[in-house]
């Protein structure tokens, strides 16, 4: 349950307001005292912050109002013209325009919401999307790249056939050039893939679990076979086209531990394409180790004499394979010298637990997202503030005339002089007889001037007493009273 917070700011802020409502119900009938309570109601409303200043404000002017009512016994009439004047004139303007400001505010925020989440959704899309040409670009890299090396292996090695035409050799020359053309191709699709191209303009999709469904998905040949392929078989295809490899592991069927989509398996075939790309013809040397909880690997070939193929590329497999190593506990070294080319890598044989691991459908998206909807229902909660606003001060309105009913009704009925004993009197009563027909108490709610006008035709030195002819608070005689004037010790007028 949610607990009423009272701030004394507030408290301050609703006691000036009623001091100044007080103030101007000395002089109700002064329309520039009722315009300045109006001012200050609308500046109070537009200035508190909370939306329980109203009820603050009018749970004071409430129980002020009672108070006067019940301890100081003014006379009705004033209490309820004081009443109006502060209800309608201060805080009815005052709820009303508090009531607006709350209303605002939950626009506002609301709106605010949406675009945050409507932020959140492009940022996830653009994730995804970025995610998907990644995934695409390690494709091409690892799996095309790959054939494309050995296929340039096999055709370098049957150029030095001797029984080859020299029509066929042109022929392979060219296969050779334009397989050369399709690496540098390839190079830069990877290359426009992780880093330069653009998430598209309008959204993908609405949410982020079908965000790469709309994507271009690779070639469906593309990577065929790799999650079964493993690296032992990985070793044996690079050495069926040409590439001497030389293993130093303890047994090499444990390479079979190693799936050729694993990190292992994407390392040991990131070496050999760069072994075969810029070090053709050249052994590469493969030793595999185990040291207590972690993989050792290190893949080393000598560098080639010649400058034709000596040049290295920008080495964004490495770069990006480093990446995954390391966020897996591992590490991956490139050591490039003169003669030598090693790459090193170190991986524990359990990952560790990430802390962060996303979550499926953790993402702020959905499909049925619609801002017209929350925007919607921020309005009307807003309406419905501001509804509760001007509700409260006729709500202390109907409090205080319901009490000024009640406590009127409670004095007639105490100072009840019903007709039957009003028929009785007749002037020339004695004081004593007549006080044992009357009530045992006379009506008080009636104001000095009140009571001034009405001795005004009383006899000369007599003293007068109010009785109320009826309780009945809907009856056309509410508020009639009886006067009944004594002088000398006996009853010297009747009046009504």
């Amino acid at each position: 349950m949610r607990r009423l917070r009272i701030e004394p700011n507030f408290v301050l802020e609703a006691v000036c307001a009623f001091v100044v409502a007080a103030s101007a119900s000395l002089l109700w009938a002064s329309s520039g005292w009722a315009l300045l309570t109006m001012v200050i109601g609308i500046a109070l409303g537009t200035v508190l912050s909370r939306s329980n200043s109203v009820l603050i404000g009018g749970s004071i002017v409430t129980a002020g109002s009672l108070l006067f009512t019940v301890v100081l016994d003014l006379p009705s009439n004033d209490l309820l013209n004081w009443t109006v004047l502060v209800i309608v004139t201060g805080l009815l303007p005052y709820a009303l325009t508090r009531g607006w400001m709350i209303r605002g505010l939950a626009m506002k925020s609301a709106e605010s919401a949406v675009q945050a989440r409507s932020i959140a959704r492009r940022n996830a899309i653009e994730s995804a999307y970025s995610e998907e040409k990644r995934r695409i670009a390690e494709e091409l890299h690892d799996e095309l790249g790959h054939q494309l090396s050995l296929t340039s292996v096999q055709i370098n090695a049957l150029s030095l056939d001797d029984s080859l035409t020299e029509k066929q050799r042109k022929a392979l020359a060219d296969m050779n050039r334009r397989l050369r053309e399709s690496v540098s191709t390839l190079a830069h699709t990877v290359e426009i893939l992780r880093d330069g191209a653009p998430a598209p303009t309008s959204p993908v999709s609405t949410s982020l679990s079908s965000a790469g469904d709309d994507l271009p998905e690779p070639s469906g040949t593309l990577g065929k076979g790799t999650e079964k392929q493993t690296a032992a078989e990985l070793l044996a295809e690079a050495e069926s086209a040409g590439t001497r490899v030389t293993i130093t592991v303890g047994d090499r069927e444990q390479l079979d531990e190693f799936p050729a989509g694993s990190l292992v398996g994407k390392v040991l075939r990131e070496g050999l394409t760069n072994a075969l790309k810029h070090a053709p013809g050249q052994v590469v040397g493969i030793n595999l180790g185990f040291d207590s909880a972690q993989l050792l690997m290190s893949m080393d070939n000598d560098m080639p004499t010649d400058s034709t193929h000596r040049t290295l590329g920008a080495g964004t497999g490495i770069s990006s394979l480093k990446s995954a190593v390391e966020a897996q506990g591992g590490d991956l070294d490139q050591i490039i010298e003169t003669d030598q080319h090693e790459l090193r890598l170190s991986l524990p044989l359990t990952a560790p637990a990430r802390d962060h691991e996303p979550q499926a459908n953790s993402t702020p998206l959905g499909s049925d997202d619609d801002p017209s909807v929350e925007l919607g229902a921020a309005r009307m909660r807003g309406n419905k503030r501001l509804a509760i606003a001007a509700a409260l001060p006729l709500a202390a309105l109907c409090l205080v005339i319901g009490a000024v009913v009640l406590n009127n009704w409670w004095h007639a009925e105490r100072s009840l002089l019903k007709a039957d004993v009003l028929k009785s009197l007749s002037i020339g009563m004695s004081t004593a007889q007549t006080q044992r027909e009357l009530p045992d108490e006379e009506y008080t709610l009636i104001s000095n001037e009140e009571r001034q006008r009405a001795n005004e035709g009383a006899p000369p030195g007599s003293t007068c007493r109010f009785y109320a002819l009826t309780a009945d608070q809907l009856s056309d005689r509410s508020g009639d009273l009886a006067r009944l004037c004594f002088s000398s010790g006996e009853l010297v007028s009747i009046d009504s």
